[in-house]
């Protein structure tokens, strides 16, 4: 993007907001170069402090309520947070917001009239001594090399290691690529940054710098698979849990579909699950080594290409080839997960054999061996999901 444009788009921005006067706040963004830049971290992190606050008082109060004007001064705090959020993208200012799931919260229930806060809603965070905006490019690859690497896992061609940023007070994970894999490998996998550095959900895990030196980038890290969440917690997770967690799955793969990408490579594994206080906790879609665009014609998958993904369709993929993935395929991975956190069963046959005739007709329609007789696209799969959900009860399966 051009200089003078970035540049530009920022004045926009810095001439709708007023200047914060807590130096405190102030003295968190020191670091950034741009003074307008600066002053507008610094406004609108002064703001989300102002807003979260009263916010949290009315949690307390009878009736949950924000009023009209409040409502609205957030809703334009929150629209011009995104707009040069969106307007950095892909450039040299480009930032992550701390609290950006809360405030994406938020704009569920946020109208102008007036806001009725959710009944369960829980306290806000306030920021004080941390910054709820930070710049991509501050985590830079090269202070990778000051911190302990501690091996964490690895896959067919990448190995994964964590390290705690003192700075940052938190840890991070490095996703690395071997050093005897070939071309095509080593294309895939800069392809999978390339894709999750494009996607911006909160249910897909956060990736930063790429380092062509030591062809690796740092990403999130998140401790938990969902695999590993769901056998530790089967026990005491509430049925309302397991829908929330449903839902989160739901909207992340419906989001990815909708940018244009297949997945291909979904598993109970794939997914993770950050976990929060007051136990709220948040999927995270990864490794998206084997995902592939739409109408891609990539050269990285052929006919003959060994078909790869635990939860994948393998009967009917080995009759029409890998690269003829479609999305019906990853709506069969995406239904094995569902019914999986529904039930805490892995197997599909040991699914279909739940006492819920909801969850059983919902699985068994997404996995058909007939592919005509599946969930055609994820929108299909949200309209069953909710006609099936709406029926159940809020009994443990």
């Amino acid at each position: 993007m051009d200089n003078d444009k970035i540049l530009n788009d920022i004045a926009q921005i810095h001439r709708q907001i007023e200047p914060s006067y807590d130096s405190e706040i102030i003295d968190l963004y020191n670091s950034i170069e741009n003074q307008q830049l600066r002053e507008i971290f610094s406004s609108l992190h002064e703001n989300y402090n102002i807003f979260f606050d009263i916010i949290n008082q009315c949690i307390f109060q009878p009736y949950h309520y924000l009023n009209a004007q409040n409502s609205r001064d957030l809703l334009k705090i929150i629209n011009l947070t995104f707009k040069l959020q969106n307007s950095l993208l892909n450039t040299e200012y480009e930032f992550n917001i701390e609290c950006e799931e809360t405030i994406r919260y938020c704009l569920n229930f946020l109208n102008t009239r007036g806001s009725n806060i959710p009944e369960d809603f829980q306290t806000i965070d306030i920021y004080i001594t941390i910054p709820i905006f930070k710049l991509k490019g501050n985590i830079k690859s090269k202070q990778i090399q000051q911190y302990e690497l501690k091996f964490i896992g690895e896959g067919s061609y990448a190995k994964v290691y964590k390290y705690k940023d003192k700075e940052y007070n938190k840890n991070f994970a490095i996703k690395r690529a071997k050093k005897n894999i070939n071309e095509i490998e080593l294309n895939r996998f800069k392809q999978e940054f390339d894709i999750m550095n494009k996607l911006s959900s909160p249910y897909i895990l956060e990736v930063y710098k790429y380092n062509n030196n030591n062809n690796e980038y740092t990403m999130e890290y998140v401790e938990n698979t969902l695999y590993g969440y769901i056998n530790s917690h089967t026990q005491k997770l509430t049925f309302q849990q397991r829908i929330k967690l449903c839902n989160q799955i739901i909207e992340g793969f419906s989001y990815i579909h909708s940018k244009g990408y297949l997945h291909r490579d979904i598993s109970f594994t794939n997914i993770l699950v950050k976990e929060y206080d007051n136990d709220l906790c948040v999927i995270k879609i990864s490794d998206f080594g084997l995902a592939k665009a739409l109408e891609s014609e990539s050269n990285l998958t052929n006919s003959n290409t060994d078909i790869k993904g635990s939860l994948n369709d393998i009967t009917n993929l080995k009759q029409i080839g890998f690269n003829n993935f479609d999305e019906r395929f990853d709506i069969y991975a995406i239904v094995q997960v569902l019914g999986f956190i529904l039930t805490g069963r892995e197997k599909i046959e040991s699914i279909l054999k739940s006492n819920n005739a909801n969850v059983v007709n919902f699985v068994r329609k997404g996995t058909n061996t007939n592919l005509d007789q599946r969930y055609q696209t994820i929108e299909e799969l949200k309209s069953y999901y909710n006609r099936y959900i709406l029926q159940m009860n809020n009994k443990e399966k």
